[in-house]
């Protein structure tokens, strides 16, 4: 039995390493640190591509929800780093209504640029792609979309409605100072996907405007796509009954007893000449009466200065008679005035159903500023 101080031979004279079986402890440190480098650098990769791989889902989840108009579910997929959701007045189109069909997510592909990630899409069909990118950022573990819609703004519009795809919402429930196409009010929210602005409004004749596919801009700070309504031949039907409203208009501007009724195409103006140096003050005792109504045109490609409607032009003005008592060289004297419509001011847009709306803006100087004084539309003819 050997003593506790001799250690067994095959503790004295252990084997050789086999050599298939490199000996870790001898091998040149700097190799050492390369066989670390590589395998860090693969485990980083498999997690960068993991990482990638679930913000691609994220997008390709929102665009599937979107095709399915699944709102809430696309929703689902936005974070509330950024602007978040849309609410209120700005999201009346976040709606399934205003999601076309025909249209999907064609290509995904992850980015991360060192200074912020996102994801290059690009949708459309077979005929037609449109590509941009969605900001993504991954907050508390889970990736987020950052903002994906579309800020846009429409001109005052030749209708009293925005129709996005199928869906119709009027612009007084939009603003609350919507007044006969003033005011039109701010922009809207649109998610990515295929639209058609206005389709085929009723009351118009002629093919609606080709949809287009958009996608949030690449910088956030860009100002709202600007859309304007388009040129709008008006159905005979339409015409007509805009005629219609203009003789009634008319006939209830003739019910007035003032100088210059509010909201009538026809006046005296602040002053009314009896010549180049003469007036004729303190009118009273004042009867109109229409002797022959104007012809009306709506011209739907002129959008009227300010631009808040359809423009409305004659081909003969009209004419209404006045028929009044004023102050002339200090007697009352009773005379007559031959007056015309001017159109200048009146408006025309098409609700939802067709029927139109006309309706009178008021009187715009320099810089689309309303003056505060009257227009004037008539002639003195003389003494009755």
């Amino acid at each position: 039995m050997p003593s506790a101080d001799e250690a067994p031979d095959a503790l004295k004279n252990p084997d050789p390493p086999s050599p298939s079986q490199p000996d870790t402890a001898r091998l040149p440190r700097g190799l050492t640190v390369l066989v670390l480098v590589t395998a860090l650098v693969v485990v980083l990769g498999a997690y960068v591509a993991l990482r990638s791989d679930d913000a691609v889902d994220v997008v390709e989840d929102f665009f599937a929800a979107l095709v399915a108009k699944d709102v809430e579910g696309a929703l689902e997929k936005v974070g509330r780093i950024g602007y978040g959701v849309p609410y209120g007045e700005r999201a009346a189109f976040l709606h399934p209504d205003a999601i076309a069909d025909g249209w999907r997510l064609l290509d995904a592909e992850f980015v991360d640029s060192g200074i912020d990630t996102y994801v290059e899409v690009t949708i459309g069909d077979e005929e037609s792609r449109t590509s941009g990118r969605l900001e993504v950022t991954d907050f508390g573990g889970e990736w987020n979309i950052v903002d994906p819609f579309v800020e846009v703004e429409f001109s005052a519009t030749a209708f009293t409605y925005l129709a996005v795809n199928d869906r119709q919402v009027v612009w007084s429930r939009l603003h609350e100072h919507y007044v006969g196409g003033m005011f039109a009010g701010g922009p809207v929210e649109l998610l990515p996907g295929r639209y058609n602005f206005f389709g085929a409004a009723a009351g118009t004749t002629g093919a609606p405007a080709p949809a287009v596919d958009l996608l949030p801009p690449d910088d956030d700070r860009s100002d709202p796509l600007k859309l304007s309504p388009p040129a709008v031949a008006l159905t005979p039907e339409t015409a007509a009954a805009v005629q219609a409203q203009g003789d009634a208009l008319l006939d209830d501007c003739a019910r007035f007893t003032t100088p210059n009724p509010h909201g009538c195409p026809f006046g005296i103006g602040d002053v009314f000449a009896r010549d180049e140096r003469n007036g004729v003050y303190d009118l009273h005792d004042i009867e109109w009466e229409v002797l022959r109504r104007p012809a009306l045109l709506v011209d739907g490609t002129l959008a009227g200065d300010p631009p808040t409607g359809m423009a409305v032009t004659t081909t003969d003005p009209g004419l209404v008679r006045l028929t009044a008592t004023g102050e002339i060289d200090g007697d009352d004297v009773r005379f007559t005035a031959d007056c015309v419509a001017d159109t200048g001011s009146l408006r025309v847009a098409l609700r939802p159903d067709g029927t139109p709306e006309l309706y009178d803006v008021g009187v715009f100087g320099p810089f689309g500023f309303q003056l505060t004084g009257e227009i004037g539309t008539c002639v003195y003819k003389g003494e009755v």
